[in-house]
């Protein structure tokens, strides 16, 4: 979805509803019938405003949080990505390259293919080959000293924390608000844009101004929510970086073993 697009979605169409819902009741009700309502709709207005404040504030909470857990699962397991790549430095020569050589394939196809996959909520199958690749070398390599016996041992306990971000970054993929509380938050804005059309002013630009204002900022934060809600798809959303920096860590590696055995 593109900024356009979304803005005018969530903001110009509702805000530009908003404003024709106001001009109707403004042409089709008496202004001293809506003046009436001032003193009795401003306390009830009141409560209204407070409890779809907290709503709204309470959801922007959850999905930012949401948004943020993706971005740290990310990361962690990028970088687990290259802490098995160091811990495997000890192992011999053979089992060393294949796993580093599956490591930094699965750093390309994190970049090439499962960010545009997670894009659309979906994941990789190619990925999940080379994940699968990683982890039989590692179960086919059997230690033959203490030395190498307690770098295997971190290297399965890295490779779990890389297991364990990697499967809570692909759930956070499928996250997203319930339906119903969609509904909630929609009905919610409408009663509370339509209470605003019970109060009388004189001057029907203020009021206008008013609901613009109130409607406006409804759907700013409608549209912040909506984006947060797809981390790996919105407008805001996570980057490869993270990868795209552990793809230049283990090639370093890589050409590093490369140019010892010349």
């Amino acid at each position: 979805m593109s900024i356009i697009f979304a803005i005018f979605i969530f903001v110009v169409l509702p805000v530009t509803v908003s404003i024709l819902g106001l001009l109707l009741v403004r042409k089709y009700t008496e202004l001293s019938t809506l003046e009436s309502h001032n003193e009795v709709a401003g306390f009830i207005y009141a409560v209204i405003g407070v409890l779809y404040a907290l709503l709204l504030a309470f959801v922007v909470i959850d999905v930012w949080e949401q948004y943020r857990d993706s971005q740290n699962y990310t990361e962690l397991e990028a970088t687990s990505l290259v802490n098995v790549c160091r811990d495997v430095e000890v192992f011999p020569d053979s089992v060393k390259s294949d796993i580093q050589e599956n490591l930094y394939k699965y750093a390309e196809q994190m970049i090439e293919l499962e960010f545009p996959a997670m894009y659309n909520k979906t994941t990789n199958e190619e990925l999940e080959n080379t994940y699968d690749r990683i982890w039989k070398g590692i179960y086919n390599y059997k230690p033959d000293n203490s030395y190498n016996q307690i770098w295997y041992q971190e290297t399965v306990k890295e490779m779990n924390e890389f297991d364990k971000n990697r499967k809570m970054r692909i759930f956070s993929i499928s996250q997203e608000i319930p339906s119903l509380m969609w509904i909630v938050l929609i009905l919610g804005a409408a009663l509370t844009i339509l209470f605003s059309y019970l109060f009388g002013t004189q001057n029907v630009w203020a009021h206008i101004i008013m609901v613009f204002t109130l409607s406006s900022m409804i759907c700013i934060t409608f549209l912040l929510v909506a984006e947060f809600d797809h981390p790996f798809g919105g407008l805001i959303h996570v980057t490869p970086e993270a990868f795209e920096r552990s793809l230049i860590n283990i090639k370093d590696l890589i050409i590093s073993n490369f140019l010892q055995l010349l």
